[in-house]
């Protein structure tokens, strides 16, 4: 690109991005400002749903500049810019409808526009983002998994958690959540940063997409027993009867002889055979379950309606997503340790010493850490991409962390004080698995249960847990998904009969369940609409309504073969798959060490700590503690943990048993075969994202030396949004019209070298310049004739900084006047 010399004045409220060149002895900074390139969808005042407009005009202002009065404009800047940053909000809020494109060209004229710009709409709310994020967290999932490991380790599981949460999933979140707000973009489009890994982004892409499709499928089971609630006080639970035909000889069987353990029979037959459908022993797809696949039709357009008008409509449903199933979940709560409060002692009542020994219950613990903070936080960092500069990352994080531990404390209490109504009739829990018929029970009387729970070894998937008991079964997994929902509290109110539970609360229950389960399917589905979108965000961001659609309507097809007979099976499989965990430690291990080793500056801990806090007594005691937990703590555990998940989570170790007889195991060949490709996919995908990048940048015919094609394929060196021109004032980050916080630095610090003096007759004619404009400083307007009549040699670019040498009045404006060089 050739040197710009042509000067078009702008107003100063819409100089807001820029971008540079490098051009020999200058670097070009130029500032494009487009109305109607994109949807009008920046300002938060506008739908989601923006068509291009016809018309587009373009107000240019560019200046050229030497790279060492560029350089007092790069220095690592103070973090106290509160001022500044309102400013820049209120400018985006007065553009309207204006859209606003970066571009910026290196030496081979390399656009990075398409990269670095999504069309972002910004929260309708400030506390949007916080409720969006919760939803993200907390779901029907970790309520069911972690109030059960509370009820195995009792209190001291509590203790576990809270102290790995501490130590490795509330940071991680505070990362995700920083860079999101920082840089603005989500997962797949962050990567302009380091186009070299830009495969992670696709890795975690296709670890959602799977995780949406077949985690909605339980939720759509949770709908029939929402039906079946709706009964009088003269009637009964129908998961009080024998239903279906799955495992319905047995509770024929148990009912006649008036057991005690009828309930546990009841309740698992009326899963399998009136609520799944299945029929016995067959591993046969057969036909789909008419009930189920309605009900997931419903899921998935409840998904589609919340969805479909972008964050200016999720970001104001997102409030009703989360009040309603937190306001249930503390009136139930209360309803039922009102009666059986006194089960709570038991968490209490337990050998602190071996539990807090076990390697086991910590091990539990970090994969619940994992699945909770880790594999669903990283959605937050979309979200948070939303944000405008000004939301406080400190209270988000501090809202979402506090908020989602008190849920899942308070679902401890819950299943312990059902628990203790469950006891109260002579029961105990039992492991039970879902492949046959007389193992489903998990009722026993207490008498015939000699094993107690905590020498039953539990594995926690993302859905569901495996509970192994000692007795080793070839076709036998321990398996059951949602085990709280469709086993612990159906029993509690069947036992405990209609006169003493109202409907109202197991109408409440489910509905509340069904509403945590909506809430973070909608933000997981969220995020990956508006990744799809990042890829061509030009041209989608208009398609938003029907790649919505497209979403919706392609996760119900692929979840259709879990509405069958062998629907069941089909989860676990997957849940195997996902919840192994191993892949997801070694994909975010990856992303931490990119971000802030290898892509560094300015995206390292202390640019986003200056993000966290503008208070410098704050940042003191912030930036030590981050930068050792981001930087030391969090990719030194993922190392480990993640060999670790190898050997808990992985399909050949859960049950490495075999038949003696026929020798066969559970899990066939072929399936453990597609289980290792489905676990080792991600990790395909950042390898193979990496060498096509690197053939992309590293190609020899594009005139750069191969130190310049390795750091534009690792770390390049572009311009961001939102440019403060005036040099007075120096920025870590400013308010973007995408909606998030980038980062106003050119490049990093350069090292110092040495610059050659300028040219004789750039010398002179800069001398001249400066005295001629000194001496008639009077009169402006003469003044600014005589520069525009002056001739001067184009080998060093000038500035009107340079030709005052200070900074320029503010009441300076030159509306329509140019500087321009002889041609010749």
């Amino acid at each position: 690109m050739g040197n710009p010399t042509e000067l078009e004045q702008t107003p100063q409220t819409e100089r807001n991005s820029t971008s540079t060149g490098n051009n020999g002895s200058g670097i070009i900074l130029y500032v494009t400002r487009e109305s109607g390139s994109f949807p009008p969808s920046y300002s938060e005042s506008q739908s989601s749903l923006g068509e291009p407009s016809s018309s587009s005009t373009n107000e240019t202002l560019v200046l050229s500049t030497s790279s060492n009065n560029l350089n007092s404009m790069t220095q690592s800047p103070s973090c106290s810019q509160t001022e500044n940053n309102d400013m820049n909000d209120t400018a985006e809020q007065e553009n309207g409808n204006n859209s606003i494109s970066v571009n910026a060209e290196s030496d081979a004229t390399r656009s990075v526009s398409e990269e670095v710009m999504t069309t972002r709409i910004l929260w309708p709310h400030s506390t949007s983002c916080t409720f969006a994020c919760f939803s993200c967290i907390v779901g029907v999932y970790n309520i069911n998994r972690f109030s059960l490991l509370v009820y195995l380790y009792k209190a001291c599981f509590i203790v576990e958690f809270l102290i790995l949460s501490l130590v490795l999933g509330i940071p991680f979140l505070c990362l995700q959540m920083t860079l999101g707000q920082y840089i603005g973009s989500g997962l797949v489009d962050m990567w302009y940063i380091s186009p070299a890994f830009k495969g992670i982004g696709f890795a975690l892409l296709y670890a959602y997409i799977v995780l949406g499709v077949y985690t909605a499928v339980p939720v759509a089971w949770l709908f029939v027993y929402f039906k079946d609630s709706f009964i009088t006080s003269n009637q009964k639970y129908l998961w009080e009867t024998c239903q279906g035909n799955f495992s319905r000889i047995y509770c024929v069987e148990s009912q006649n002889q008036s057991s005690l353990d009828f309930v546990g029979w009841s309740v698992s037959s009326y899963f399998h055979g009136n609520v799944l459908h299945r029929n016995g022993y067959s591993n046969q797809m057969a036909n789909l379950r008419f009930e189920i696949a309605f009900n997931l039709a419903v899921v998935w357009l409840i998904v589609f309606l919340v969805l479909s008008r972008g964050n200016q409509l999720y970001g104001k449903l997102v409030y009703a997503l989360v009040a309603v199933p937190v306001s249930l979940m503390l009136l139930i709560t209360v309803r039922v340790m009102e009666q059986w409060g006194s089960g709570i002692s038991t968490l209490f009542d337990t050998p602190w010493k071996s539990i807090l020994m076990d390697s086991t219950s910590w091990l539990l613990a970090a994969r619940e850490v994992f699945l909770t903070w880790v594999l669903y936080g990283a959605l937050c960092q979309q979200m948070c991409s939303h944000n405008k500069i000004s939301s406080s990352i400190i209270k988000n994080v501090l809202a979402v962390g506090v908020g989602t531990i008190f849920i899942l404390i308070l679902a401890s209490l819950l299943f312990a004080s059902c628990m203790r109504a469950i006891t109260d009739k002579d029961m105990t829990l039992i492991p039970s698995s879902f492949e046959k018929p007389e193992s489903v029970k998990f009722l026993l009387p207490t008498s015939k249960f000699q094993t107690t729970l905590t020498n039953v070894t539990p594995i926690n998937f993302v859905i569901g847990e495996c509970l192994f008991s000692s007795v080793k079964d070839p076709l036998s997994s321990g398996y059951q998904v949602l085990r709280f929902t469709t086993e612990i509290f159906p029993a509690t109110i069947a036992l405990s009969g209609v006169s003493t539970v109202s409907s109202f609360w197991s109408i409440s229950f489910f509905l509340m369940m069904i509403t945590f389960g909506l809430a973070q399917q909608v933000a997981l589905w969220s995020v990956v609409i508006d990744s799809v979108i990042a890829l061509k965000p030009k041209i989608l961001k208009a398609w938003q309504t029907f790649l919505t659609i497209i979403c919706c309507i392609t996760g119900f097809l692929l979840g259709l073969p879990m509405t069958t007979n062998i629907g069941l099976l089909i989860l676990f499989f997957l849940d195997v798959c996902i919840g192994s965990l191993w892949w997801v430690g070694s994909v975010f291990l990856v992303t931490i060490i990119v971000i802030l080793f290898i892509r560094g500056r300015p995206y390292g801990t202390d640019q986003l700590v200056c993000l966290i806090s503008q208070q410098q007594a704050t940042r003191v005691l912030v930036l030590p503690m981050l930068t050792f937990q981001w930087n030391v703590v969090l990719p030194v555990s993922y190392l480990i943990l993640s060999i670790a998940f190898v050997r808990s989570g992985n399909v050949d170790s859960t049950y490495p048993w075999q038949d003696n007889d026929t020798g066969d195991t559970y899990w066939p060949l072929w399936l453990k075969k597609l289980a290792v490709i489905i676990q080792t996919l991600p990790l395909l995908i950042v390898i193979g994202g990496c060498i096509f990048q690197a053939f992309r940048y590293l190609k020899t015919f594009t005139g750069q030396t191969l130190n310049e094609r390795i750091q534009q394929w690792c770390c390049p060196v572009f311009a961001t949004a939102n440019m403060a021109l005036t040099s007075s004032q120096n920025n870590v980050v400013s308010s973007s019209p995408i909606g998030g916080a980038v980062n106003t630095t050119f490049e990093d610090d350069p090292p110092p070298k040495y610059t050659p003096p300028p040219s004789y007759s750039s010398a002179t004619a800069r001398m001249l310049i400066q005295k001629l404009v000194r001496s008639r400083s009077l009169n402006e307007g003469k003044n600014r004739k005589a520069v525009n009549r002056l001739f001067f040699s184009p080998v060093l670019p000038v500035t009107l900084e340079t030709i005052y040498g200070e900074t320029l009045p503010s009441n300076f404006s030159t509306p329509g006047s140019s500087l321009s060089s002889p041609t010749n």
